[in-house]
C-alpha cells in the first residue's frame, strides 16, 4: 500500500542529518522511558545504521503529519507529531534510504520522495508498507535502518548522543534538574535529555538537563534559560552535594553557570559563602560590586572588596545594608555627644527649627541654611540632627 502524503520535498529544508537522525533518535529514548529498551548500532561494513526499540510499533496513522500519542505528555521530548517523518525526508534529501521494520505488525516501511498526481510537478514524501518476512529476532523490534551512511558522518555526529552505543559518558555530578558533565570534550555543550541543544563558549561544564524549553528545532533554549537552570543545579549541588568550593570558585569568576544561583541557594550554602569570604579577607571586609558600594563601605571603615554582582547577592542575606551600618554608626556616635552643645552649635551656623507636622508624629523640623540666603529642609528633627555636621 503506498501513501503520498503532503509533506512537500522542501519542507523544513535546513534540516541536514544530523537532525534526521536526532529526530530518531528521540522518538527511541522516549519509548525507552515508557519502558522499551533502546539502542544505536552502526554497522560499518553495510554502511547501515539502526535504531530501535524492543516491544513497540508504529500504526500507518502515524505517518501522518502532526498525529502522535505523545502530545500533552511533559515526560516526552517529541509531541508535535512530526519528527520522525520530517526525519526521514531530510534523510533522503541527504541521499540516503530509510526503511522501518515494523516486527510485531510483520511489515516493511519503505520511503521515497516521488511527485504527487494531483499538484503537478510537486514532489512529496512517500511511504509503502508491505507484508514482509522478518527475522525471528527482529519479530519484536521497531527498526530504523538508515542505508548509505558512512563511517565518517557517524563520527561527526555521534559525539551530539549522550546514548549512542560506546560512547563514554564519564564522571558528573547529578541532580533532578540535570547532568553536570565533567569531562573537558562537553566543556561548554549543553543537551537536553541526552541530545545536543548547543554550544555556549564560557560555560565551565556541560550539562545534560532534564527539563529545558525546547521548540520543535530544539533552537528554543536561550543562553538566559540555560543560565537559569544551571544555576538551579549549582545551588543543590553546593547546598547538599558537597560542592560548596565549587560554587565559590564560580562566583568568584563570574561563571555564566552561577549566574542566577542567587534566586536558588539555601541559607547553608549562603553560610557557607559568608564564612568563606570572612576567611579569606578578615572579619572587617565587605562584598562591593561597584566603586560606590567600594567608596561608602570604606568611608564606614570597613574593608571593601570587590566581588562579582551574582557574588554580592548570594553574600548579600548575612551582611548589613551599607545604610544599616551607617544609621547604627550615627547612633552609636549620638551616644556620646552632648546634645546642648549640638543645638547651641548648629544655631550659631545658621541653622533653625521650624514648626511642622512630621509623618513620624514629631513637631518641627531643620532649616539648613543655603549659601544664597536661602533654606532648605533636612527633617525631622527627631531623627535626623545633623550630628555629621559637627565635625
Amino acid at each position: 500500500m503506498k501513501l503520498l502524503t503532503t509533506i512537500s520535498e522542501n519542507y523544513v529544508a535546513d534540516w541536514g542529518l544530523f537532525e534526521g537522525i536526532r529526530e530518531l533518535v528521540q522518538n527511541g529514548l522516549d519509548a525507552r522511558d515508557k519502558g522499551f529498551r533502546f539502542d544505536i548500532i552502526y554497522r560499518r561494513e553495510q554502511e547501515e545504521l539502526l535504531i530501535y526499540n524492543d516491544g513497540t510499533s508504529i500504526t500507518r496513522a502515524n505517518l501522518l503529519l502532526g498525529n502522535t500519542s505523545k502530545r500533552g505528555d511533559e515526560t516526552q521530548r517529541g509531541m508535535y507529531g512530526e519528527g520522525f517523518k520530517i526525519a526521514i525526508l531530510a534523510l533522503i534529501r541527504c541521499g540516503k534510504k530509510v526503511e522501518i521494520s515494523n516486527g510485531i505488525n510483520g511489515e516493511v516501511i519503505h520511503s521515497s520522495i516521488e511527485q504527487h498526481p494531483d499538484y503537478g510537478s510537486t514532489r512529496v514524501l512517500c511511504f509503502e508498507t508491505a507484508q514482509s518476512n522478518i527475522l525471528p529476532i527482529d519479530k519484536n523490534k521497531l527498526i530504523f535502518k538508515v542505508c548509505g551512511i558512512t563511517a565518517q558522518e557517524v563520527n561527526s555526529i555521534k559525539d551530539k548522543f549522550l546514548d549512542w552505543e560506546g560512547l563514554q559518558l564519564g564522571d558528573f555530578y547529578k541532580t533532578n534538574s540535570g547532568k553536570v558533565l565533567l569531562q573537558k570534550q562537553y566543556k561548554g555543550k549543553v543537551f537536553s535529555r541526552g541530545i545536543y541543544v548547543c554550544d555556549i563558549a564560557k560555560l565551565e561544564y556541560g550539562y545534560d538537563f532534564e527539563t529545558l524549553p525546547l521548540g520543535r528545532d530544539r533552537n528554543l533554549a536561550s543562553q538566559a534559560n540555560i543560565e537559569w537552570e544551571t544555576s538551579k543545579i549549582w545551588s543543590k549541588l553546593g547546598a547538599t552535594h558537597g560542592k560548596d568550593d565549587l560554587v565559590i570558585n564560580m562566583l568568584k569568576s563570574d561563571a555564566p553557570d552561577v549566574m542566577d544561583i542567587n534566586y536558588f541557594t539555601e541559607e547553608k550554602l549562603n553560610k557557607i559563602c559568608h564564612d568563606k569570604f570572612f576567611s579569606d579577607n578578615g572579619v572587617k571586609s565587605y562584598p562591593c560590586s561597584n566603586e560606590y558600594q567600594k567608596k561608602t563601605a570604606a568611608s564606614l571603615g570597613l574593608k571593601p572588596i570587590i566581588v562579582s554582582e551574582t557574588h554580592r547577592k548570594v553574600l548579600e542575606p548575612n551582611f548589613p545594608s551599607l545604610y544599616d551600618i551607617r544609621e547604627k554608626q550615627k547612633l552609636a556616635k549620638a551616644d556620646h555627644i552632648d546634645m546642648t552643645k549640638v543645638f547651641s552649635d548648629l544655631f550659631s551656623k545658621g541653622w533653625k527649627i521650624k514648626q511642622y507636622e512630621c509623618d513620624c508624629s514629631g513637631k518641627y523640623i531643620w532649616l539648613r541654611p543655603g549659601g544664597d540666603g536661602n533654606y532648605s529642609s533636612y527633617g525631622c528633627i527627631c531623627h535626623n540632627t545633623p550630628i555629621d555636621n559637627m565635625d
